[in-house]
């Protein structure tokens, strides 16, 4: 059983006792009460009185006294009593911090239901509602509301960003800042705080990419190599392109320019050994 983690070394107490303190040998007089300075504390598991284990020092007096078995009953100094006791000071306090904490979000999870700003947009927003709803003691549950402007993650680094738009339905974590991001998040720059609130869901940051279904288009990196597929067109849009490997061809090539194989041109070569009649050619030359 913990001692009240309030009363430490140097802590004052208020001990009230017609008794005298066991450990304090013969003493003429009655034993003085008052304000008390706690100058060692020693606990026992085994130990059913709070008071045990401790070595006390009279404020006034400077008389000690130690494993005192006191009823202590002071308004403004720490009480001792067990920390695992229903109507402790430790309870009452852990019950303040817990209700505290309560109020503090820090990961959420939600679902999109709006999207804004997508492609080859600036990084744009969503409006996401969280899927964990509310419930009050009586256990009936509550819907949260939606949480509108929330921005959304984009890997990207200076003009370079893999762009994949989040969509309506998608599973993900709002993120909820320490402080309100209102001004940073309208002029996309360092501003100061729009408020004094803090770990609020109103300044959330979109995270997705949890809980959802399989995929139909996507980039695959396996094993075996990468797989891209879509039911869509593939675009390239280079200076120039090079493939290092062989190629296979499933489908029809269209080149709308020359393409040259081993130094010959596709549309400009020439053929040797040209005769009239049923004649074959020699093979193409540059």
């Amino acid at each position: 059983m913990l001692f009240n983690p309030q009363v430490s070394f140097n802590s004052v107490i208020s001990l009230q006792s017609r008794y005298q303190p066991a450990g304090w040998g013969a003493q003429s007089g009655p034993v003085t009460t008052g304000l008390w300075v706690v100058t060692q504390v020693r606990h026992s598991l085994q130990s059913e009185n709070p008071t045990r284990g401790l070595v006390y020092r009279h404020r006034g007096t400077g008389v000690s006294g130690a494993h005192g078995i006191m009823p202590l009953t002071a308004s403004t100094y720490p009480v001792l009593n067990r920390a695992d006791a229903a109507a402790s000071d430790f309870n009452a306090l852990n019950r303040v911090v817990a209700r505290l904490l309560s109020a503090r979000r820090t990961v959420v999870v939600v679902q999109v239901k709006a999207v804004s700003g997508t492609g080859l947009n600036p990084v744009g927003f969503v409006d996401v509602q969280p899927m964990v709803h509310q419930q009050n003691a009586a256990g009936a549950v509550t819907p949260h509301g939606v949480l509108y402007q929330v921005p959304y993650f984009r890997l990207q680094g200076g003009s370079r960003a893999v762009i994949v738009d989040p969509a309506v339905g998608d599973i993900g974590l709002a993120l909820v800042a320490d402080r309100d991001i209102f001004n940073v998040k309208t002029a996309r720059t360092p501003a100061a705080p729009g408020s004094f609130r803090q770990q609020n869901m109103a300044d959330a940051l979109y995270l997705g990419g949890f809980l959802n279904g399989a995929p139909q288009t996507y980039v695959w990196l396996h094993d075996q190599g990468v797989t891209v597929k879509t039911a869509g067109t593939v675009d390239i849009t280079a200076q120039s392109l090079t493939l290092n490997g062989d190629a296979t061809i499933n489908g029809a090539l269209h080149v709308s320019k020359d393409a040259t194989a081993s130094g010959i041109s596709l549309t400009q070569h020439i053929h040797a050994g040209v005769q009239p009649g049923s004649g074959t050619t020699g093979t193409p030359q540059s």
